[in-house]
């Protein structure tokens, strides 16, 4: 489907206000509102299926329009000034009257400059995939864009309100899943009167999952992987599918260097298969090439058996985890000691020296793969993947864990 936007002049009254770019009549407080609407337009003039409205100070009415993958360009008093392959589920018009529009199936938000002489736009925010990480987006709805030319998301499948700052990709998550302070949302909209936001009943999410500080992650998808309703009901979990070869490569720059620090590297894991293949198959790694300690991956072995690796350096557990059952999983690595550790729901299995130090250079971080081996993909659920660049205790291991 593709989605058409037409703007229709009319004369309306209202008073205008600096700074701001949207419609905001006067009505006494004593104003009812007659009971037969009066037609202002109609499908011979907009089109079929309108799927969003916004009303500007210069009086115009911006109407996004659902159409089966055509545009027509000229209707009587009606001018087409934008199109998108999809259809806006947001729309609004910033204090310079660039427009923009939110895509929930495309996961995007778009902008088209309001000289421009195309009615194609470009992409502001989103990057295609659904997604919880700062630079992604699933479902967004409102939008709102104020005097500064911030851009505030109503992100709604991820529960949250997103700021992406003028010409920033990566979001601060400012309310819900992932907010400094945690109020909990439940697919919120957000209103074009004013920054508020609309919260329909809230759901028991407590959960305060973030990113490590500084090392917020750029995603990049392949094969599409879903991501869906996290461990505690809350947020996102990563749900990969090994006979789909689904993987993520987190691919912040600068690359972590792993040569020269200890690091920690934990996440609740959930697969969905009893390993027989006889293959490791990775939960988290960093791999350079295919040459002795310089492939790093946690991964998770033959009946469920994990395993911290670094290619002809490996340590690994006897206790198997269970498919279909959430586990807490950590590895840690002292380059002081030269020392591996597996820990499983917050207890040590196993300890011992003698490993690395690790020789790869640094490089793309993947989960659920690792493609130098090319084919060891993880089946089920990862979430709340972190990680430390320093070797975490038994104490703070145990306490994440305790934390659930």
């Amino acid at each position: 489907m593709s989605s058409t936007i037409w703007i229709v002049t009319m004369a309306l009254l209202i008073e205008n206000s600096s700074g701001i770019s949207f419609n905001q009549p006067k009505f006494s407080s004593c104003t009812v509102w007659n009971t037969n609407a009066t037609k202002l337009a109609n499908k011979s003039l907009i089109g079929h299926q309108p799927t969003g409205i916004f009303v500007n100070t210069q009086n115009n009415i911006y109407v996004s329009v659902l159409l089966n993958n055509h545009i027509t360009l000229n209707r009587t008093n009606g001018t087409s000034v934008m199109h998108i392959n999809s259809s806006c589920t947001g729309l609004f018009i910033d204090i310079i009257n660039d427009l923009y529009c939110s895509s929930a199936n495309e996961y995007k938000i778009f902008k088209l400059k309001h000289n421009s002489n195309t009615s194609i736009s470009m992409v502001v925010a989103g990057t295609g995939c659904p997604g919880p990480v700062p630079n992604m987006l699933d479902h967004p709805h409102g939008i709102f864009v104020d005097e500064n030319f911030n851009l505030f998301v109503a992100d709604s499948h991820n529960n949250r309100i997103q700021l992406f700052q003028p010409g920033q990709l990566n979001a601060m998550t400012i309310v819900g899943f992932g907010a400094p302070v945690a109020i909990p949302l439940n697919r919120p909209t957000i209103s074009k009167t004013t920054k508020q936001t609309i919260v329909s009943p809230t759901s028991a999410c407590i959960n305060s999952e973030t990113s490590p500080a500084g090392r917020a992650p750029t995603i990049a998808c392949q094969n599409n992987p879903p991501y869906e309703v996290g461990r505690n009901g809350c947020g996102k979990c990563l749900n990969l599918t090994k006979s789909l070869q689904q993987s993520v490569l987190v691919n912040v720059t600068p690359y972590i260097d792993l040569r020269s620090i200890s690091f920690s590297v934990e996440s609740w894991i959930k697969p969905t298969i009893l390993v027989t293949d006889g293959f490791e198959h990775v939960i988290f790694g960093q791999c350079a090439k295919l040459r002795n300690r310089n492939c790093m991956r946690t991964s998770i072995g033959k009946r469920g058996a994990v395993s911290f690796l670094f290619r002809g350096d490996t340590l690994t557990d006897s206790r198997l985890i269970p498919i279909d059952v959430w586990s807490h999983v950590a590895y840690v690595y002292n380059l002081t000691g030269l020392t591996m550790s597996l820990y499983i729901n917050g207890t040590l299995q196993v300890s011992n020296g003698n490993h690395g130090p690790y020789q790869g250079v640094a490089n793309p971080l993947e989960i659920g793969n690792s493609a130098q081996y090319g084919s060891l993909y993880f089946s089920g659920c990862i979430d709340e993947i972190s990680f430390y660049p320093f070797a975490r205790t038994n104490f703070e291991i145990a306490s994440t864990f305790a934390r659930g």
